[in-house]
């Protein structure tokens, strides 16, 4: 199984990143290490934000490519990973 968790995404900046870690076996085992696509067009929509309970939703389209370190050591892994039409919704915390 592999499994993709988004490590951080940094809005503060004035470059906002973001960084997939696919990590395989029982999730402890990094399989691949994905930066965002520079030039592609990448968007993350902010559809809602409730201020008092933090409640915050939006869509997003991102493309990420393959650390090239990671591509060093993981040859085996897709080199591009494409999300589209994605969906989130969670809590901003203060």
């Amino acid at each position: 199984m592999i499994e993709a968790v988004v490590d951080t995404i940094t809005a503060c900046q004035t470059k906002p990143s973001a960084i997939i870690t696919l990590a395989a076996e029982d999730g402890d085992v990094v399989a691949g290490i994905y930066n965002p696509l520079a030039g592609a067009d990448n968007t993350v929509t902010i559809n809602s934000y409730d201020v008092n309970s933090g409640d915050v939703s939006g869509t997003f389209d991102i493309t990420f490519v393959k650390r090239e370190l990671s591509a060093y050591l993981f040859p085996y892994y897709t080199d591009t990973i494409r999300f589209s039409g994605g969906t989130f919704k969670t809590k901003w915390k203060r």
